[in-house]
């Protein structure tokens, strides 16, 4: 367990800081939440910027805890230690961007991507960029750390990479679709030209659905329509998709049980099981895919495997927004996962990765949706899990 000084000792820290009243007056002109943190990385002062917006208590009741623990983030709660001390503390950058000040005494600046509750079950994602430096000489151990809320910024590229890429990209090809169309008079082959710019067209809209779903979803505005969904028929639908969409040959096989019916959103459920093969098959290259299903009692279980292990540092991140081993403008896929699937479709998705059996991502749905327990404000709340390894085979299953 991380050491800490008693709350005493902080006080006494905090008091001392206060005597430079004109260094705290700049402070709090700050649009962004500045904080000073003691050797034991304990606060010892905050400004109030962001804190009304994050709802975070008086400055009295954050004296003495740490940056991840005021913030409430929801792993800060998971060890004795608190803040600092979990596997997920290793991969998040304001953890480690106070951790190398403190090693180099140099400034350090992180992008953090945090997953805070208030109440220990609804849960919000922000993401935030922090600087952390040396507070200087007259008190040498202490850490100036700075957050920024940058969420809307990270928006804004998820927007530009879906509309001055993937949908351009979409729309190109439907329009060299369409023109090839001019050039044949050969009825099979225009029959078939016209159903490939079809298929463009249907991208890009979905595409457009999928990110409006996404905000409605976020803001608890998304509605549910559970009607009967033939599994079977949707799985290979998904498959066909991505393997026409996929820029190299995809293998996925099937392993799926016949007339396996779930009462679901067929929207939100194609939703999460697209997300599921797709990001299989940016993971495999060129290795097979297995989809299976199979009911278990009330419930059904939608499994998709492939070969390839995740490293843990990405393990640890996966279900982050706006986390993504792709660059800017990604990170939405496994998050809307999660998303969808649990606060909405009230099912459960996990994983577990390793070197010896590959990555399986697991969705665990209602076989009925209108039975299945909870209710409506419950479909929204997000399933919380621990994980239970972190050597090298994990399960990780919250965002």
């Amino acid at each position: 367990m991380d050491s800490r000084l008693p709350r005493e000792r902080v006080v006494r820290q905090a008091e001392e800081l206060a005597r430079n009243s004109a260094l705290q007056g700049i402070f709090q002109l700050l649009p962004y939440l500045v904080l000073v943190l003691n050797k034991q990385r304990q606060i010892i002062y905050s400004n109030n910027g962001l804190l009304q917006v994050l709802g975070i208590v008086p400055l009295h009741e954050r004296l003495g805890c740490r940056p991840g623990e005021m913030l409430r983030c929801i792993h800060s709660c998971k060890t004795p230690g608190g803040c600092g001390t979990t596997a997920y503390c290793t991969v998040c950058g304001a953890n480690t961007a106070i951790l190398e000040v403190q090693q180099t005494g140099q400034p350090v600046y992180r992008e953090c991507l945090l997953t805070t509750s208030a109440d220990g079950q609804h849960t919000e994602s922000h993401e935030l960029s922090v600087h952390a430096m040396p507070a200087g000489q007259s008190n040498p151990d202490a850490i100036l750390f700075m957050i920024r809320d940058i969420s809307e910024e990270k928006r804004k590229k998820v927007l530009e990479q879906l509309f001055l890429h993937d949908l351009l990209n979409s729309a190109g090809a439907a329009r060299g679709f369409m023109e090839l169309t001019h050039m044949t008079e050969d009825l099979p082959q225009l029959q078939e030209l016209c159903g490939c710019a079809k298929d463009a067209v249907e991208v890009i809209i979905g595409e457009i659905e999928n990110h409006r779903d996404l905000i409605h979803a976020e803001k608890g505005e998304l509605d549910v329509s559970p009607e009967p969904v033939h599994l079977n028929g949707l799985i290979r639908a998904v498959a066909d998709s991505v393997q026409n969409a996929a820029e190299h040959a995809v293998d996925i096989r099937l392993d799926c049980e016949e007339k396996l019916v779930a009462v679901s959103d067929p929207i939100l459920l194609r939703r999460v099981v697209t997300n599921m093969v797709k990001n299989a098959a940016e993971a495999a290259g060129e290795q097979p895919i297995r989809i299976s299903t199979c009911r278990q009692g009330n419930s059904i279980a939608i499994e998709v495997h492939n070969g390839i292990c995740m490293p843990t540092e990405i393990q640890l991140q996966v279900f982050k927004r706006s986390f993504s081993t792709k660059g800017e403008g990604r990170g939405y896929g496994t998050y809307g996962m999660k998303l969808f699937g649990e606060r909405y479709l009230r099912g459960e998705v996990r994983f577990i990765s390793s070197p010896e059996s590959g990555t399986l991502f697991t969705f665990i749905l209602p076989a009925d949706y209108r039975q299945s327990q909870g209710s409506e404000s419950r479909s929204k709340t997000p399933i919380q899990h621990e994980t239970l390894r972190t050597n090298g085979i994990s399960y990780i299953n919250q965002m």
